[in-house]
């Protein structure tokens, strides 16, 4: 029998998902895999073989998705101030957290078209939630993703290397996607300001690299893996409150051209020109801190 034909067989085998072919997979993987057998398997072992059985059943939509560094941000998506920063998401629903994800796209997509030689690894950022009925404020940040995608996504100069996702009625079966394919969470907040989610975790417990401030879930994630194996950047709640009474946004924005240009493009309608008014919540926000 040719090599490619057992290969066929094989992965058809592996791909089954009646509950026999689950059943002989997780058998396999725990004496192959394993070299366990029913009497010597710990609870732990047992788990492995079942989390190997059902990664055999994602693999081909797994290698599709290490083909491209995906930048994932999965929360509740809150609004705070004027900052249209990250979107976040979770599974109760939507509201604001920091918008300002969506203006970090802007700001990379930016200076991917002004440095033609700029190294960048390819990426695409991926975005979902719900918003809550009278959620005006949500709905309108989930407008803005979808203008921003659609204008970078059909940009030739810029989608081999920045892509742009928005994940419309996210769900359970959709998390079961979007946890094993991510290679880095970010979990961004002012310490002292996020209540504690499990998003971060699911991701945590899929492999995704955490990046973020120590704050919420992230706390506990570092207590449990160390600090060695997550990426803390940023002020502790202690420095926040420090910086209160002296924090002045209007600095960050003007001393920095790309972030000022982002937000002013944002501002000016160019990615909704069929209603350059739209996102007046954005000029709102804007200019209280400009």
């Amino acid at each position: 029998m040719k090599t490619s034909n057992l290969f066929s067989k094989w992965g058809t085998f592996k791909k089954g998902m009646d509950a026999e072919s689950i059943q002989i997979s997780f058998a396999n993987h725990l004496q192959y895999s394993l070299s366990k057998d029913q009497y010597t398997a710990t609870l732990r072992d047992l788990y492995h073989s079942l989390a190997l059985a059902s990664r055999d059943r994602m693999v081909e939509r797994w290698i599709r998705t290490q083909q491209m560094y995906h930048d994932h941000d999965m929360k509740r998506v809150y609004y705070l101030s004027a900052e249209l920063m990250r979107i976040l998401l979770d599974t109760h629903g939507l509201t604001w957290e920091k918008a300002g994800d969506i203006i970090h796209v802007v700001y990379c997509w930016l200076k991917l078209k002004d440095s033609a030689g700029l190294e960048w690894y390819p990426r695409t950022f991926i975005f979902g939630g719900k918003a809550a009925p009278a959620y005006h404020t949500a709905k309108m940040i989930i407008r803005l993703i979808c203008h921003v995608a659609e204008m970078i996504n059909h940009d030739r100069s810029t989608n081999d290397r920045l892509k742009v996702v928005f994940l419309p009625n996210y769900r359970v079966s959709l998390a079961e996607k979007i946890f094993p394919a991510a290679d880095v969470s970010e979990q961004i907040s002012t310490a002292g300001f996020e209540a504690s989610g499990t998003s971060n975790m699911k991701f945590a417990l899929n492999g995704a690299l955490t990046v973020g401030t120590l704050d919420g879930a992230n706390i506990e994630i570092m207590e449990a893996v160390g600090k060695e194996n997550i990426f803390i950047f940023g002020l502790n709640s202690e420095e926040v409150q420090a910086l209160r009474p002296h924090y002045n946004p209007r600095e960050y924005v003007h001393k920095d051209p790309y972030l000022e240009k982002s937000i002013d493009l944002i501002r000016s309608g160019l990615f909704n020109p069929e209603e350059p008014d739209l996102f007046t919540l954005a000029r709102r926000s804007y200019a209280k801190t400009a």
